[in-house]
């Protein structure tokens, strides 16, 4: 079994509107648009923050805090995720991350990710040869490993991931030309992701 989950714990202190999946991005929230996706993809989805309290009610989906107070970084959710996985969904063996900023990812993200992941090997989305740590797939055999890395210190995604042999991913731009890892991060992203969809409700291209 694969579950999906969102990482929402950051800050986003650049976007200057308040609690970042819940700006509104056309008709939703943003991790609106993030959840309809993944939940497309995958039975199960969760959410993984330190404010879950302030999180939009109309999700209807399960959020989990963060097992470490404060802002411990991506690492601490996606242990999070995995102990989750663990109590709850026993025969849950992968997990596929996806941030509450990113709400563009293809629709075979989850399939393609799982499909070049291994049993303990991990698999991350790359875009124009640049890659994309939080949208990934996570083996839960690496718990323990993740456990030990986040507890000694060691706080960066992508450097766990290059330590694991992670398989890259490669995907294309959408067809009207946008970076589907595309994420919001200010109020000038937020803008343009606000283009896209219009322009893709306008001519009738896909949008989350």
């Amino acid at each position: 079994m694969i579950m999906g989950f969102i990482i929402a714990g950051g800050a986003g202190s650049r976007m200057k509107a308040g609690h970042k999946p819940s700006v509104p991005l056309r008709e939703l929230p943003l991790i609106s648009h993030v959840a309809v996706r993944l939940q497309k993809q995958v039975e199960t989805v969760i959410i993984v923050s330190n404010e879950p309290g302030n999180l939009p009610e109309t999700l209807n989906l399960p959020a989990i805090r963060d097992f470490q107070q404060g802002r411990g970084g991506p690492l601490v959710g996606i242990i999070t995720a995995m102990l989750y996985a663990r109590a709850n969904q026993p025969d849950c063996n992968h997990l596929v991350s996806v941030p509450c900023d990113g709400p563009f990812f293809p629709d075979a993200l989850v399939e393609r990710l799982t499909a070049a992941s291994g049993a303990d090997t991990p698999a991350i989305a790359v875009s124009e040869g640049r890659r994309h740590p939080l949208f990934a797939c996570w083996p839960v055999s690496l718990l323990p490993q993740l456990q030990d890395w986040v507890a000694a210190g060691n706080a960066r995604v992508g450097q766990f991931l290059s330590e694991c042999g992670a398989a890259e991913v490669d995907f294309p731009l959408d067809e009207d030309g946008t970076d589907p890892f595309f994420n919001i991060n200010t109020p000038e992203d937020l803008a343009e992701a606000q283009r896209i969809l219009a322009a893709r409700q306008s001519s009738g291209l896909k949008s989350p």
